[in-house]
């Protein structure tokens, strides 16, 4: 046997023997309050058989000299049944700190009649209310004990044990106080849920997030814990956010002082100067005076607590829970008394919104940093500032912590890119509350797009936009059902708005946008590709027109897109190939100042961009379009049309697109210059031949003409030369008549030339146009290439077809159709075969006589051959006057006739005159024939010129 357990026998030993003792000593004076002279505690408890077993863990541990040399304490000692009741084991843990109130002597007055209670937390290891109330039915006083709430009551029973030896008390209890400490204020709150009142999470996540910033202000204070449902109906959602945010993750330093500063105000409104209870199991009330930490006075009351009214406000229905917290060890720092309460007034006082405690609970730090840096936090953080706005904003994915909105979970909002300008951050604010729902809702139920232009409040750059305000251009797409609340709304056609209804504070206006938008761009990046505008900003590009100098008072700009290009055909190509044309037709349709289709404003004057002062009129305005007449601008009677509220938003402007191109009024494009453009120049050369055709061109006559291709002409060059004598009959027939153009345009029929004849149009497909002659021999037809009108006359144009129309197309006889018996058939038959026959016998009689003439005429010998049969002279002195004489008369014949001259026979009547002549002097000339080719020969001439010259 060891030491320790030989000395522990022994003590056990004397403890039994003077509880022996005890047990057969008569003492007559047994009331606890006359003990003994010379009486320490250990011999109060020594005296009682009561408290055996808690006087054997005092000597098992050690603690009876540390008791006998203790001064100025109450000793709370349990009786033995508080062992059974405890499930005591031999070896728990036992700590005498537990049982001693230090500095402290509690002396209970027995005719104190008064109900009390009362905080015991110095000079205690763990802080617990000591109830003291006065039971009038029983007449007696009853003590009860609160360790950390009062589901832990421990009953005082008997009381006033005082040792004469020490300045001390000693009361006794039915319990075993709870080793284990009341938990911390975070473990209070995360264990504890209000079951009737709802959760209290906003609380939980308040308190361990600042249990460090703020632990002095929880230390010796009575905290009221609000649940949910309490909150809820004092802040808003994002209210409740911004006050669970931890100023650390703020990089802006002053919007962290102002969270933090917020928080503690929070605090303050909930937290009590003192550890306040109230009493137990009674029907008195217990009222006090208190102070709260944000300066407040007011009466709290405390009923049984079951109750804590302050200020007639009902608080707690669960009495106070004490709580605790020690980061070291036997070291108390900061103690709580906690009331649980679903109802309060007033937790939102001293704490005030604005526009930056919204922004910094939806996570836009960037945004709230560049605003900072810009100098411009006036726009969010100044109470004075008391002006109408509303705020479109790019924040982060937003935290999940939050209440029920929808559009602060999971909003899909992408976070601001950060960099702006100190025009872009201003160009987020609108100086007025638009309350989109209510802004379109006046819109036509069947209108399912719409679009509104707003200022916003970039208005101070006078160098492009001349002080006026930059717009935003909102636009709205609903749904089948036209439910606003589903319909989809976007700012500058690129941010989808999330929440369609704003968050307010104040008379500010915040939505909530899923992308960054900053200020219109130029020209090129406002313009979208799906108006199709691209020809029209090449021509600008040509011109050096797409950096606009400034000028003070901004730019309009009418900007043809869609397909009004491709409706002028060849007079686009005119344009194209003239500079001056296109400057004269992009500068017409650019304005010095600022025109917004939602203007409400009947007449406007600007200058364009050539310096001329231009007169603009709105002349109608419905629900989608608005028509206007431009002083400038050929119209021919109409309007120009351009979109509601579909204005393009440019850094210098706006830019209105039109789907319909009008020429100035300066531009002049004639049909000479269209045919130019064709590349057939040659064409105009034929008219100018004809002066009664060339008039056309000359006076700008309301014709048309059908211009052939150049490398048509080159092919068909027997009716389109200035050779032909058909040339006039051609080009009529290729000059529309005044009133045909109409119907050619609208490719319909009875088209007029000014040959007289008929054209029919008719399209294959859309955009094909063939023509032929309406009375043609075969099916012949041309296709209509392009078309190019005049500028002075809309019903004068040039049409191009593939090749030329020609004459020989056309029937020159008209058809006769006879309908005959087949016997008059036969007869028919009959008499062609006897008229055969007949010309067979004529032909045959007149071959018969040219052979007996033929017969008559002598045989020459070879050697004639050689002998001069040229004619007399003055058979060639006749023939050549004769000759003279058509040269004379040359000048008055066509060059048809001359054709035909050119082949007739110019010596016939010199032969004729010269065989007169020799059937006089000679004889047998007399019989020669008329029909002979050739005169006869004169022999005797021949030889007598042989034998001059001595040859054979």
């Amino acid at each position: 046997m060891g030491f320790k357990s030989f000395k522990f026998f022994l003590q056990k030993f004397f403890v039994l023997q003077l509880l022996f003792l005890l047990a057969k000593c008569k003492i007559d004076n047994t009331d606890p309050q006359e003990p003994p002279e010379f009486t320490t505690v250990i011999d109060l408890l020594s005296q009682n058989v009561m408290f055996s077993r808690f006087l054997l863990q005092v000597q098992r541990h050690g603690y009876i000299d540390y008791l006998n040399g203790l001064d100025n304490f109450t000793l709370l000692a349990p009786i033995n049944s508080a062992f059974t009741y405890s499930n005591y084991e031999d070896d728990f843990e036992f700590d005498i700190d537990e049982y001693i109130v230090y500095n402290n002597v509690i002396k209970v007055d027995e005719n104190y009649n008064r109900n009390e209670s009362f905080l015991i937390k110095s000079g205690v290891k763990i802080p617990f209310i000591w109830n003291h109330f006065y039971q009038q039915e029983a007449d007696k006083l009853q003590i009860q004990l609160y360790r950390s709430s009062i589901t832990d009551k421990i009953r005082v029973l008997d009381f006033n044990y005082i040792p004469t030896l020490q300045n001390a008390s000693m009361h006794s209890i039915d319990k075993l106080l709870p080793l284990m400490h009341p938990p911390t204020l975070p473990q209070l709150l995360e264990t504890y849920s209000l079951e009737n009142h709802g959760n209290i999470s906003f609380i939980k996540k308040f308190v361990n997030d600042s249990k460090e910033t703020f632990s002095e202000l929880l230390n010796d204070t009575t905290l009221l814990v609000p649940s949910d449902k309490t909150l809820n109906k004092q802040f808003k959602d994002i209210e409740v956010n911004y006050l669970l945010l931890d100023e650390k993750d703020i990089s802006n330093p002053s919007s962290g002082l102002v969270l933090k500063a917020d928080r503690i105000k929070l605090l303050e409104n909930l937290n009590i100067l003192g550890m306040h209870v109230g009493l137990c199991n009674v029907d008195e009330k217990k009222e006090t005076t208190v102070k709260f930490l944000n300066g407040k006075s007011g009466k709290i009351t405390f009923n049984a607590f079951q109750n804590i009214i302050i200020n007639d406000d009902m608080f707690s229905s669960s009495g106070p829970q004490i709580t605790f917290s020690s980061p070291e060890v036997n070291e108390i720092t900061s103690e709580n008394v906690v009331y649980f309460f679903d109802d309060m007034s007033d937790l939102s006082y001293n704490i005030t919104f604005n526009t930056e405690k919204y922004l910094l609970s939806l996570n836009a730090f960037e945004f709230i940093n560049e605003l900072y840096i810009r100098h411009l936090e006036c726009l969010i953080n100044d109470q004075s500032f008391n002006r109408n706005i509303t705020l479109f904003v790019s924040v982060p994915q937003m935290n999940k912590g939050l209440a029920n909105d929808d559009y602060l979970i999971n909003s899909g909002a992408k976070a601001s890119s950060g960099g702006f300008t100190k025009h872009q951050l201003i160009y987020h604010f609108l100086e007025d509350t638009i309350w989109l729902n209510e802004t379109f809702h006046s819109d036509n139920s069947l209108l399912m797009r719409s679009a509104r232009l707003v200022n916003s409040m970039f208005c101070d750059n006078n160098a492009l936009m001349g002080g006026n305000c930059q717009k935003l251009k909102l636009s709205k797409l609903s749904n089948n059902n036209n439910d606003d609340n589903n319909a989809i709304y976007r700012v500058n056609n690129k941010a989808q708005v999330i929440n369609n209804t704003p968050l307010q504070v104040g008379s500010t206006l915040i939505y909530l946008v899923d992308n960054d938008f900053s200020l219109p761009g130029n020209i090129i990046q406002s313009v979208s590709s799906f108006f199709h505008c691209s020809k029209s900003l090449l021509f600008l590009d040509q011109l050096n027109l797409l950096d606009l100098k400034p000028n003070k008072h901004g730019y309009t700009i009418f900007l043809p897109c869609y397909d009004s290009w491709d409706d002028l055909e060849l007079n686009l190509d005119y344009i194209k190939s003239n500079v001056t044309a296109l400057s004269m037709v992009m500068k017409n349709y650019i304005f010095e100042g600022l025109f917004y289709s939602d203007t409400e404003l009947k007449n406007y004057t600007f200058k364009n961009l050539l310096g001329g002062n231009v007169q603009l009129n709105v002349d109608s305005c419905n629900e989608d379009t608005v028509d206007i007449s431009i002083s400038s601008i050929n119209t021919n009677g109409g309007n120009l049309t351009i979109g509601k509220n579909r204005d393009i938003i440019f850094e210098q402007g706006v830019v209105h697109p039109l789907d319909k191109l009008y020429f100035p009024l300066d531009l002049d494009i004639t049909l000479s210059a269209l045919i130019k453009t064709t590349g057939s120049s040659e064409y105009l050369l034929f008219f100018e031949k004809f002066p009664n055709l060339n008039v056309i061109f000359e006076h700008n006559l309301p014709n048309s003409i059908l211009v052939p291709t150049e490398s048509s002409l080159l092919l068909d060059g027997d009716e389109m030369s200035l050779n032909s004598s058909r040339l006039e009959d051609t080009l009529k027939m290729h000059i529309i008549s005044t009133n045909s153009t109409a119907s050619i345009l609208n490719c319909g029929r009875d088209i007029m030339t000014e040959y007289g004849e008929e054209l029919v149009c008719k399209e294959v497909s859309p955009g094909n146009y063939f023509i032929k002659l309406k009375n043609s021999v075969a099916d012949k037809e041309v296709r209509v290439l392009k078309k190019g009108c005049s500028t002075n006359n809309n019903t004068s144009c040039i049409f191009v077809i593939d090749r030329p129309l020609s004459l020989n197309w056309l029937n020159k006889e008209k058809p006769y159709h006879l309908h005959l018996p087949y016997i008059s058939f036969a007869m028919g038959i009959i008499i062609g075969i006897f008229g055969l026959v007949f010309i067979y016998f004529l032909i045959m009689h007149e071959v018969s006589k040219r052979s007996t003439y033929s017969s008559l005429t002598p045989i020459l010998s070879p050697s004639s051959s050689h002998l001069n049969t040229e004619p007399s002279l003055s058979n060639v002195q006749t023939g050549n006057s004769e000759i003279d004489n058509e040269g004379e008369n040359a000048n008055l014949r066509t060059p048809l006739l001359q054709a035909h001259l050119a082949r007739r026979p110019s010596s016939s009547n010199s032969n004729y005159q010269s065989m007169i002549n020799s059937e006089r002097n000679q004889g047998f000339e007399n019989h020669y024939s008329q029909n002979s080719l050739s005169n006869p020969i004169e022999v005797r001439k021949k030889r007598s010129v042989i034998d001059s010259t001595g040859n054979v």
